[in-house]
């Protein structure tokens, strides 16, 4: 090979790959620590970056490098290189075994030095692009975590000197990497996996890319060690399906649900294949439907039951609500939440009342004092008894529909005093689109807004 470029074809290839890894961003908090799903999508990105490098001999690349069982490309090794000779012993050995097997004899397809020469300079042009591409993914890891998770791997044991490339695998880098992220709480897991069950349908869109999303969420929780089966993810479809095909504007998607509850049972353990035929059915519908009739998916769709919205708050650990069978208990956490500075100011007008009352104290008189009749006691200041008694006015019993005024019948603690809130604009009224106090927004399950994002009410 002219011109020495056999020894470029090492030093590109790492340059290169380092080049490509250089442009990867791994998120990082203000420690210097990175998440568990950032690791996972870095060895995702990692193999991207391999799979663009050219291997004759693979239809993924050079991913071959990061693979934890022995292959031709991560046997390469640095100083062993392909000669000459190996490739005319290589080429006798075949043309022998080819001999023997056909019963005649076959000529070796390389007899000449210079033929020979020509096919391990090739195969040397691979074994030393594999090297470099191995250098450079372990200085780009190295770059990304930083080397106190990567020194393990390619420092020797004593910590002394750096191993040579030989002298490590990438798969090995791969785990260092997975091992050096930040563990995952078990309550962010529930979460993700809670928000998947969750997923709501935009149905101003198209079944496909609301099911691609789906998917997306889906994959992700698995860099959590939370694998989505086939059978939720046709669960969560079916769920989206069902209630749009309630609405209004659902009547295609409800022709195309009865086809899909009649081909299967409510018991069906559904897979891939099921999937995607209740997707083609879907898709049906989307291409006879007016998907601009579509309304935008609300504050949280109705089918999602109050199991599921129980379930997303125990999640996010609200301390101010509480689930309990007592309802007394239930009561008891709403008065404390709707109660206001109202009471406060009550209390110090009762107490600045009772000031007032208070009789005043009489001095006894002095000897030398000439005695006067003494002023008659000051009497404090009572309603007239001719006065009549105000009437409250009677409430009707739930007359927006609220569920937790029904629970209480009508007499919920936000709509008695000192609040007085009226019932048209109850803090569990669906069609009230004024504020509303946080804790209220997350037992609703619905997108907590600031006061100045609210309507004027």
């Amino acid at each position: 090979m002219e011109g020495g470029a056999l020894f470029r074809v090492r030093t590109e290839a790492r340059a290169r790959v380092l080049a490509e890894m250089s442009k990867i961003i791994l998120h990082k908090n203000e420690v210097g620590g990175y998440a568990y799903n950032d690791a996972t999508t870095l060895i995702t990105q990692i193999e991207r970056v391999l799979e663009r490098e050219t291997y004759e001999e693979s239809s993924d690349g050079m991913k071959g490098l990061l693979s934890t069982t022995h292959n031709t490309l991560n046997r390469y090794k640095a100083t062993i290189a392909i000669k000459r000779k190996d490739i005319l012993r290589e080429s006798k050995e075949e043309a022998a075994l080819l001999s023997a097997s056909a019963g005649s004899t076959i000529a070796p397809d390389i007899t000449t030095n210079s033929d020979a020469q020509d096919e391990a300079d090739r195969q040397n042009m691979t074994r030393l692009a594999a090297v470099g591409a191995k250098e450079g993914i372990a200085e780009g890891i190295t770059a990304l975590v930083g080397k106190d998770i990567t020194n393990p791997i390619l420092r020797t044991s004593d910590g002394s000197d750096f191993r040579s490339v030989d002298g490590y695998q990438l798969h090995q880098l791969i785990t260092a990497i997975s091992e050096g992220a930040e563990r995952p709480e078990a309550a962010n897991i529930r979460k993700q996996f809670v928000n998947v069950a969750g997923t709501v349908f935009d149905w101003r869109e198209t079944v496909t890319t609301n099911v691609e999303r789906f998917a997306t969420a889906a994959a992700k929780t698995q860099g959590y060690g939370v694998h989505v089966h086939e059978d939720l993810k046709a669960i969560v479809i079916l769920a989206n399906t069902e209630w749009a095909a309630q609405q209004t504007w659902g009547s295609e998607i409800s022709v195309a649900y009865r086809k899909i509850v009649a081909k299967y049972r409510y018991n069906h353990t559904h897979d891939a294949t099921s999937i995607r035929d209740i997707v083609k059915i879907l898709t049906g519908a989307d291409e006879a439907r007016d998907r601009r009739r579509a309304k935008a998916p609300g504050e949280l769709a109705d089918m999602v039951d109050q199991g599921m919205t129980r379930l997303q708050q125990l999640v996010l650990d609200q301390p101010s609500v509480q689930y309990k069978s007592d309802s007394s208990s239930s009561a008891e956490s709403a008065y404390a939440a709707t109660t206001t500075d109202s009471e406060d100011t009550s209390d110090r007008r009762r107490g600045r009342r009772k000031k007032k009352e208070r009789k005043p104290r009489r001095r006894s008189p002095s000897p030398s004092t000439s005695r006067s009749p003494s002023p008659p006691p000051r009497r404090s200041k009572h309603r007239s008894s001719s006065r009549p008694k105000k009437k409250e006015e009677k409430r009707e019993i739930n007359p927006t529909g609220c569920k937790y005024c029904a629970k209480y019948k009508g007499n919920g603690f936000a709509h008695l005093p000192p609040k007085s809130i009226p019932h048209e604009k109850c803090n569990f009224n669906k069609k009230w689109k004024g504020w509303r106090p946080e804790w209220v927004c997350t037992k609703m399950g619905i997108r907590y807004r600031t006061y100045d994002e609210c309507e004027s009410e």
